[in-house]
């Protein structure tokens, strides 16, 4: 078999904490949505990753995944520390 993608799921109490995340801080689009179905969930994508979204209460409680970011550019970095401070202030 030939993988070429992992997809993991992660799952939020309101799913709208993780649009943020990673749409408007980290700059990931919506490839797929269906957020106003009685179980919203979306596809979120960069160029290099692709993520399920999932509004859950149960499973995120459960499920806190950890996740670690890493750039080999410095003005990528200087972006993405802003962006999250900024993200800290929704919180």
């Amino acid at each position: 078999m030939d993988f070429n993608r992992l997809v993991p799921n992660v799952y939020y109490q309101n799913i709208n904490d993780g649009l943020r995340l990673f749409v408007d801080c980290l700059g990931f689009r919506i490839g797929h949505e269906e957020l106003t179905s009685k179980e919203p969930f979306c596809v979120i994508e960069s160029k290099a990753f692709h993520l399920m979204l999932f509004e859950h209460e149960e499973l995120a409680k459960e499920h806190q995944p950890e996740f670690r970011l890493r750039t080999m550019r410095a003005r990528g970095y200087f972006r993405l520390t802003t962006n999250l401070a900024i993200f800290n202030t929704y919180l």
